[in-house]
């Protein structure tokens, strides 16, 4: 658990990689056998160096810019209590505030979504949206949605838009 929600931090200011390929929203995009998703039209595709998957990058604004991540982990407790220890230690870690706490269903997927603010960042404040759900019994998937708190609602869209098309493989 402590890598999924430790990814927070990790990616929440997205910088340009000029390895990055662009990926047009009908091509699919499949990771490792596990699940594949359409990425917003537009953004990059990047894969970067000691992390699980590939994350999906939009455009900066300003210091920051949107970003989307993706890890699985090993937990055989129930999804609840999965995300009632994620959300737990997120509060504990400070600058961080739960918005929202919900059930969603997506197309392919359901699961909770979980909205936060989080102020660690020097003059910026950011607004993520996780997607956790479970692959199977025993491993738990969180999609990391993170956006600058002041392009939140445009953001939103598109990151519903993404859900909308994740599979599991």
């Amino acid at each position: 658990m402590r890598r999924i929600f430790a990814a927070l931090t990790g990616f929440g200011l997205a910088v340009s990689f000029g390895f990055a390929a662009k990926v047009d929203c009908d091509q699919r995009y499949a990771e490792r056998g596990v699940f594949s998703v359409c990425p917003p039209t537009g953004w990059k595709v990047v894969q970067i160096p000691g992390v699980q998957y590939r994350a999906f990058f939009g455009d900066l604004k300003g210091n920051a810019g949107s970003n989307i991540n993706f890890e699985t982990e090993s937990f055989n407790g129930s999804l609840k209590e999965y995300v009632d220890l994620g959300v737990k230690a997120m509060e504990s870690a400070g600058d961080v505030k739960l918005i929202k706490r919900e059930n969603f269903t997506a197309k392919n997927v359901k699961g909770e979504r979980i909205i936060l603010e989080n102020s660690m960042v020097k003059e910026m404040t950011l607004r993520l949206t996780l997607y956790i759900f479970e692959l199977n019994k025993s491993t738990k998937m969180a999609i990391t949605c993170i956006a600058p708190t002041s392009d939140a609602s445009g953001s939103a869209a598109v990151f519903e838009e993404m859900i909308n098309s994740f599979q599991k493989l």
